[in-house]
């Protein structure tokens, strides 16, 4: 049966994180490995079990309570550590990566045994599941599987009140991994990403927000070493006001990305300009609408790489009786035949006659054994190749030629 909206109550959306986490709706917090995902939510239950505000935030809250489940992390050797280095209020964090009956907890298969943790502690509570696939008993590769473990946690956090946060990764083109119905049906997405200019600076960026209009970005850090490992929130003023400082040229410039190998090999150690080279050089500042200047490159690569005339006048050619001195190619094909060379009177060019063509060497030489004196044996039908090897009988003079149908 339907119900008008008259009788349906709305209700205010509380919030954990203004504009990041709310209660009673799952957020989803994706990533690649290594970039902090882990250290940036413990920081956050840290914040939440003693009450402290949310980064960028100035009102203090009520402490609640935090139920982790990190399938990924040893709780002994990681966990426990990365809780200190926060600084949480450790009694107000529970564990339930192991279920009662000691297997590892999986959805959407124990939600139950979640439900009842969560209605069994005081105050707020904050679940958080590091990483999502860890748990995930169903596929999430298909739109389906997606939704059979997300509807009930979805259920779940609305029920119960509580904020959830899951931690998820991305694939190599910075989706976030598995169904697009994951996304559909999160009402709230994140992605975390090394920031371009600042590698160090992990950025925090709204894939997805249909509950709050607007979700802003936010920056953290990773300080320490070892386990005192832990995330430092950054300001957004100072954030901005760096950005502006970078674009104006005043104030601190941003820190410049790291230099990326050329992938040009053969202009290694050259001055030339590449995209991606660390050698390229920085363009000379240029009038508005003057024409942009040509690279000015070695001139072994000038003649390689682009067509330019070139800064001396071409050398005259070199006269055709030189080519007889230049080494006669071998063809590959194993053709012969008998050619006779007749010198005409008065420096006439010579007159070659072609005989039958032979693929054995010896029937050739056969062939031409009663002319020896002017029959020779050739190799394939080139045009150059005859010339080459006329010009010596001639004598220097100029060969005239007639191989099948090429004629010179």
């Amino acid at each position: 049966m339907s119900v008008p909206y008259s009788q349906i109550k709305p209700i205010p959306l509380r919030w954990l994180w203004p504009g990041v986490i709310p209660f009673g709706e799952p957020v989803i917090l994706a990533g690649p490995g290594g970039t902090g995902k882990g250290m940036a939510v413990t920081d956050l239950a840290a914040r939440f079990t003693r009450g402290l505000p949310m980064p960028g935030c100035e009102d203090e809250r009520e402490p609640g309570s935090v139920v982790l489940i990190a399938p990924e992390d040893d709780p002994n050797t990681a966990v426990a550590y990365r809780l200190r280095a926060a600084r949480a209020d450790i009694a107000a964090v529970h564990d339930l990566t192991l279920t009662d009956a000691g297997s590892p907890f999986e959805m959407p298969g124990d939600l139950g045994e979640l439900r009842e943790t969560v209605d069994g502690l005081p105050g707020p509570v904050l679940v958080i599941i590091d990483p999502l696939l860890a748990c995930c008993t169903a596929p999430v590769a298909t739109n389906m599987g997606a939704r059979r473990v997300l509807a009930p946690l979805q259920r779940l956090a609305k029920e119960t009140g509580a904020a959830v946060v899951i931690s998820h990764h991305t694939v190599k083109s910075g989706q976030v991994a598995g169904s697009k119905g994951l996304t559909d049906a999160a009402r709230l997405v994140f992605t975390v990403t090394p920031d371009r200019e600042n590698p160090a600076e992990r950025v925090m960026s709204p894939y997805k927000a249909n509950i709050c209009g607007t979700a802003t970005e936010q920056r953290f850090t990773v300080e320490g070493d070892g386990t005192a490992a832990h995330a430092v929130w950054l300001d957004r003023a100072a954030v901005m006001a760096r950005r502006e400082g970078a674009r104006t040229g005043s104030g601190s410039p941003a820190r410049p990305a790291p230099a990326r190998p050329c992938k040009h090999p053969w202009l290694a150690g050259t001055p030339a300009q590449c995209g991606n080279c660390p050698l390229r050089r920085q363009a000379a500042p240029r009038t508005a609408g003057a024409p942009r200047p040509a690279p000015r490159l070695p001139s072994a690569i000038t003649r390689t790489l682009i067509t330019a005339p070139p800064a001396t006048p071409p050398r005259p050619e070199a006269p055709r009786a030189a080519a007889a001195s230049r080494p006669v190619p071998v063809p590959a094909a194993p053709v012969f035949a008998a050619v006779r060379a007749t010198a005409a009177p008065g420096g006439q060019p010579v007159t070659t006659e072609i005989g039958h063509e032979y693929e054995d060497l010896e029937e050739a030489q056969e062939a031409c054994g009663q002319d020896a004196g002017r029959a020779l044996v050739w190799r394939r039908r080139d045009p150059h190749t005859w010339a080459a090897l006329l010009r010596p009988l001639a004598g220097g003079q100029p060969v005239s030629y007639c191989v099948s149908d090429h004629t010179g």
